[in-house]
């Protein structure tokens, strides 16, 4: 959670997606991806509902938990503590509305956008001064390319859903 009990955008988004039916899941899950996520919690518990769905499992927390201890993911009484704690939080319907789960998906996107752009300026900063030119240019161009994707499929999310994408 961020200052008083606000999440943050991809907070919102897994919390949506752990209340959706395994069809829903399953269109809204791939509108992230791990990368996308600064939590690797968050991504490991966005990676277990996106093997719920492809299983036709609705993503609620006792089958992600379920899941991740079948999985041999949490070995510990602290690590099962931990998930189920924060599980609990991301489903609070207080903080949470499943119909605004494309737009919290967006704004995790956007969120990662501004990450991915600093990441790039500090990888070419880091080679400006050694690397050869034909290097940074290709460092450049590769960091782009990333970054357009990103961006693309933040431009898609941003389109008002047709009335069957809606019904998905």
């Amino acid at each position: 959670m961020t200052a008083a009990g606000v999440p943050t955008a991809e907070r919102a988004y897994v919390g949506a997606l752990l209340w959706l039916d395994a069809p829903r899941a399953t269109v809204a899950h791939p509108w992230l991806t791990a990368g996308d996520f600064a939590d690797p919690q968050l991504a490991a518990i966005h990676a277990l509902i996106g093997a719920l769905g492809a299983e036709d499992v609705a993503p609620d927390p006792a089958a992600v938990l379920t899941l991740s201890r079948a999985s041999g993911m949490l070995t510990t009484e602290q690590s099962i503590r931990g998930l189920t704690d924060q599980l609990l939080e991301l489903y609070d319907h207080r903080v949470t509305v499943p119909a605004n789960i494309r737009y919290y998906a967006a704004g995790a996107l956007a969120d990662a956008y501004r990450r991915r752009t600093t990441e790039m300026a500090t990888r070419l900063a880091q080679i400006a001064d050694h690397a050869d030119l034909d290097e940074l240019a290709r460092v450049r161009d590769h960091e782009t390319e990333r970054l357009d994707e990103l961006r693309a499929r933040l431009t898609t999310l941003q389109q008002p859903p047709t009335l069957r994408s809606v019904a998905a």
